[in-house]
């Protein structure tokens, strides 16, 4: 994976699916992503189908601790991973803290 981000929270079993649910939310608005929920909410693999971040999967797992977010960009893509993680490190940032 070109991405890997990880962080550690503090929500309880109820707020972190919310939280989750809202920080995709953002993602699939801002990189044109396309979200499925798998294994009962516990991990999140997403993939960009149009855009500018055409190419780009991924997946975000977390647990009672932690939220980790990894992300596969395409060729096309490589050159602009720092905006891409940029991108994806603010709204980590703002939903969990």
């Amino acid at each position: 994976m070109d991405i890997r981000i990880e962080k550690e929270h503090n929500f309880s079993s109820v707020e972190l699916p919310v939280k989750v649910c809202n920080l995709i939310q953002e993602l699939e608005a801002e990189l044109h992503l396309v979200a499925e929920w798998r294994d009962d909410y516990l991990a999140v693999h997403f993939r960009s189908e149009g855009g500018i971040t055409k190419g780009l999967k991924g997946y975000l797992e977390f647990d009672e601790k932690k939220i980790v977010l990894e992300v596969d960009l395409p060729f096309g893509l490589k050159p602009m991973r720092g905006m891409v993680e940029s991108t994806i490190r603010e709204h980590m940032t703002e939903y969990v803290k």
